[in-house]
């Protein structure tokens, strides 16, 4: 299945560390009932494009008489772009062995914006069905994720906003 990225994200744009939990949440939501199937990694690939056009780079200081250069979650400040590959890896290292409902709560922590944590919630519910295969893990997941997140109240809201991105989008 599906669904236009940028309607699920909102209008917004991020901070890099905000993108950054926010595909990490997404990978997590993927990676919950062990592994991301193929229309998961094309959604994902689709987010990471959309989520590094609407991320806010953030400046670096360059030594003296250096022209100055940005970087997002997804490119350094020498300008090399971090591969889909590369993006997957890191985030399973970074969640290797941990509790998922411990490392949830604290990537929550680090959405400090009501509409990053309402963006991560849409693109987790919208990832966790864009296989057309829920389960049992996905639920718990995002049972988890809203609690963390502080949304609980707003499932219903948040999950219709998602159902009216659905097919918005081509494969």
């Amino acid at each position: 299945m599906s669904f236009d990225v940028s309607k699920v994200l909102g209008a917004e744009s991020f901070t890099s560390q905000e993108a950054d939990t926010i595909l990490e949440i997404a990978y997590l939501t993927g990676a919950a009932n062990g592994s991301l199937s193929r229309d998961e990694l094309r959604s994902f690939r689709r987010l990471a494009h959309t989520l590094a056009e609407r991320t806010d780079a953030d400046a670096v200081t360059p030594p003296s008489g250096t022209p100055a250069r940005t970087s997002t979650f997804l490119s350094s400040s020498d300008g090399t772009v971090t591969s889909l590959e590369d993006l997957l890896e890191r985030y399973e290292s970074a969640n290797e062995g941990l509790d998922t409902p411990i490392r949830i709560a604290a990537l929550a922590k680090t959405l400090t914006t009501e509409h990053a944590r309402r963006a991560a919630y849409r693109v987790a519910y919208a990832l966790s069905i864009s296989d057309l295969e829920s389960n049992e893990d996905e639920e718990e997941f995002e049972a988890d994720l809203a609690t963390a997140l502080g949304l609980r109240d707003e499932i219903a809201t948040l999950r219709n906003e998602v159902l009216g991105a659905v097919d918005d989008e081509p494969a």
